[in-house]
């Protein structure tokens, strides 16, 4: 199941339904862009962009519209969702930048407080695996092969229909951006240096 998300409230709510509906929540991967401190489901505005290494709180404090405020996934948000809608066993992911770390500018890897972010909140708070990234996210290989991967024909032919679809949905109203689907998930970027590659594993404590 896909869910756009475009208000936080209604993702909580849809959330908290599902022990009301005996569907617990066993996998959940969230693919949006993020900020120190928050998933950032209305990412985008200028204000964001140009203070892209704020913390949250100081985002919200000095810079944050009502609008932009309900695409903010945060600690407020993590605390209104019942932890039991969530298996024993569950496994939640995001790939949004920097879920895993609570610092931008460090001299060495444990300044960036993993203990302290987004990540090992959500992991604590609903006793729950969470993996994210420390780093940026990079979405560069989800529609193109990994560096030195090898691909046949078919792949390639594949890949330019994506591509010609893309395109002409864009021109035409819409649509799927790769009717096919990604090919990878997202992986880790470059920055910032000193904190661990790809997901890192985060248990309740």
């Amino acid at each position: 199941m896909v869910i756009f998300v475009d208000n936080v409230d209604k993702f909580i709510s849809f959330l908290n339904d599902r022990k009301e509906l005996g569907r617990e929540i066993k996998i959940m991967e969230i693919y949006s862009h993020g900020i120190i401190g928050a998933i950032e489901f209305h990412y985008g505005s200028e204000i964001i962009a140009e203070n892209s290494y704020v913390h949250y709180e100081e985002y919200v404090n000095l810079y944050a519209k009502p609008a932009f405020k309900k695409g903010s996934f945060n600690r407020t948000s993590v605390d209104n969702i019942n932890p039991n809608v969530f298996a024993h066993d569950a496994v939640i992911t995001s790939y949004a930048c920097r879920t895993g770390i609570d610092g931008e500018r460090f001299a060495k890897p444990e300044d960036a407080k993993p203990e302290n972010s987004l990540a090992q909140y959500m992991a604590n708070r609903w006793g729950v695996t969470v993996r994210a990234f420390q780093k940026r996210s990079l979405y560069k290989y989800t529609y193109d092969p990994l560096p030195n991967e090898r691909v046949s024909n078919t792949f390639r032919q594949e890949r330019m229909e994506s591509i010609r679809d893309r395109e002409f949905n864009e021109k035409n109203g819409g649509g799927p951006i790769m009717p096919k689907g990604a090919w990878h998930s997202p992986t880790s970027g470059q920055t910032p240096t000193g904190v661990r590659e790809g997901l890192v594993e985060y248990r309740p404590k």
